[in-house]
This record gives C-alpha cells, sequence and structure tokens, in this order.
C-alpha cells in the first residue's frame, strides 16, 4: 500500500501533501475537497494503472474498500500519544509552577490518585519527562508520549480530569485541548458501550463521527497555531487523516469490531512462550518446542 510518508499517502481519498490545500491530507474545514471525491473502485484500480498493489487484490471482491482504520494503530498508538505528549509538555513545561522535574513529579502523582480512585484496569507503572520528549533537548522536537495501545487508551480520561484543573477558561487554545479530550472519551465509551454489535446504530454513528470531525478541527487548529509561533507542539501524522476515515466509516463496520488489540496481545503471549523454549533448546530447534507447547496449552484449555 502507500507509504504513510508519501505525497500521496492515502488509498481511500485523493489527499495529498501538495500546495492545493483542498486536498490536504490534514486539512479537516468545509473546503476539504478530498472529503467528497472519495475513490470509486474503478478510479482506485486507475491509480494503479489496473495492476492491484498486493496479490490479494486480485481476489474477487477485495478492493480499497475492505481497508480498515485500526482503532488501536490509529488512536492509542497515533492521534493520543501525540496528543497527550503535547499535553504533558504545556503542563510540565509552561502551565504548572515548578520546574520541569517537580512537575512532573507532580503530574505522576495525581495520575497515581486517579488511577486507585477509579480502578483502571491498565495503568502505567511510571512516567518520566523521556516518556514524551528529549529531558535534554525538550523543545527540539514534536512531543509524542510513549507506551503500550492499552496504556494510552485508559490514560486519556486521567489527563482529561487534570487539564480541567489547569484550564484558563479565558484561553481559546485551553478550551480546544478541553473539547478534544471530551470528544476522545465519548468516543471510547461509545466503542465500549457497543463493543459486541458488528455495526454501529445509525444515531451512534453519526454521533462517534461528530466527535471525530470535532476532533480533527479543534487539532488542526491547534496545530496551525503553533506553527504560526514556532512551537514544535501538536504534531499532525498521517494518522489523523486515518482517523477520519475511521470515524466516516463507522457505520459499516464498528471500529472495535476491527481492532487488533486481541492480535497484539496474542503476539505477546506467543514471545513470552518461545522465550520459555529458549533455555537448553538449540536455535534451530526452537520453533518446534515452541509449536508443542502451543499445542499442549490448547489441549490442557479444552479439557
Amino acid at each position: 500500500m502507500r507509504h504513510y510518508n508519501a505525497n500521496t499517502m492515502c488509498d481511500l481519498c485523493p489527499a495529498n501533501r501538495g500546495p492545493d490545500r483542498r486536498y490536504l491530507y490534514n486539512n479537516f474545514a468545509s473546503d476539504a475537497l478530498w472529503k467528497t471525491e472519495q475513490y470509486t473502485i474503478a478510479e482506485w484500480r486507475a491509480v494503479y494503472g489496473d495492476v492491484p498493489p498486493h496479490p490479494l487484490f486480485r481476489l474477487p471482491g477485495v478492493v480499497q474498500y475492505c481497508l480498515e482504520p485500526d482503532e488501536l494503530h490509529v488512536m492509542y498508538l497515533g492521534t493520543m500519544q501525540y496528543f497527550l505528549g503535547s499535553v504533558m509538555y504545556l503542563l510540565v513545561h509552561r502551565m504548572m509552577p515548578g520546574s520541569p522535574e517537580d512537575n512532573m513529579v507532580q503530574l505522576w502523582q495525581r495520575i497515581n490518585s486517579f488511577y486507585k480512585e477509579h480502578s483502571v484496569g491498565c495503568q502505567y507503572s511510571n512516567l518520566k519527562i523521556s516518556s514524551f520528549c528529549n529531558p535534554d533537548a525538550p523543545h527540539t522536537h514534536y512531543p509524542r508520549l510513549k507506551g503500550k495501545g492499552a496504556e494510552t487508551k485508559d490514560l486519556v480520561a486521567a489527563m482529561s480530569f487534570i487539564w480541567d484543573s489547569f484550564v484558563n477558561p479565558n484561553n481559546e487554545l485551553h478550551k480546544r485541548v478541553q473539547t478534544i479530550f471530551g470528544d476522545q472519551v465519548a468516543m471510547q465509551t461509545i466503542l465500549h458501550d457497543h463493543r459486541h454489535e458488528i455495526c454501529l446504530p445509525l444515531p451512534v454513528a453519526k454521533t462517534f463521527k461528530d466527535h471525530v470531525n470535532s476532533l480533527s478541527l479543534n487539532y488542526q487548529v491547534l496545530a496551525a497555531t503553533a506553527d504560526s509561533a514556532k512551537h514544535l507542539l501538536w504534531s499532525q501524522p498521517t494518522k489523523f487523516h486515518w482517523l477520519w476515515h475511521l470515524g466516516d466509516r463507522c457505520h459499516l463496520l464498528n471500529p472495535r469490531r476491527s481492532n487488533t488489540m486481541l492480535d497484539e496481545d496474542f503476539v505477546g503471549k506467543m514471545k513470552d512462550l518461545v522465550h520459555a523454549c529458549a533455555a537448553g533448546t538449540e536455535l534451530h530447534k526452537m520453533p518446534i518446542k515452541g509449536c508443542q507447547k502451543y499445542r499442549w496449552g490448547f489441549h490442557f484449555l479444552w479439557l
């Protein structure tokens, strides 16, 4: 598929990084033409000269519409990591009264208090300034929060609660951050409440899409304002574009039903299993031993 850093990076629409603002991949305003010019099957095939980009697309019925934005990698390992990284940067380096190091200690204590009070399921074990930027050169790169997807997902509500205690009601940018938090929390609540449904009910899908549009537009304003001030904040990678497509398609397939969280968890379990086979096993025999243990695991699971 198209590379995310390519000039034209999307297989669902003609969004690009060219000079025409109406087709910019990170323009979510009403004048964005790529929203209304999404590819038909014929147009998508013509992009590749009728030569499919992968043999899978030679199968009948397998076209660009079979691509599904992944909730895990688009949101929790994507848009939310950039958003939360910039929020933490602002709190620690600009909004809280102490030194960045002392502010980070205070922020971590507040997060832990929220974790305990609300019995948060997947928690960070520790957070430091190095978790979202380079402590020695914090102003030279866009902040991005590190961590697992589930950790990022369950941190959103905590950071939203903490942000509310620092927000300046007269600061327009602060209020936009607050709105983004509200949109993200609402989106996560919808996906949780309807996690067993194949398709979101149409009214719910519309609400979800509205939250995606609101988040995208407000984040775009934050990014543009930071760029104008030459501040490296609110990075806009291609995942924000894919987030829009995720919201636009949510009435066709519930994003929770196509995410890869279960697959990522399975990969982690297999890694632990194979690692347990390493001691005293020759390298070329490890796959065999790993498969044997995997089969024994299912044997006892089915008993």
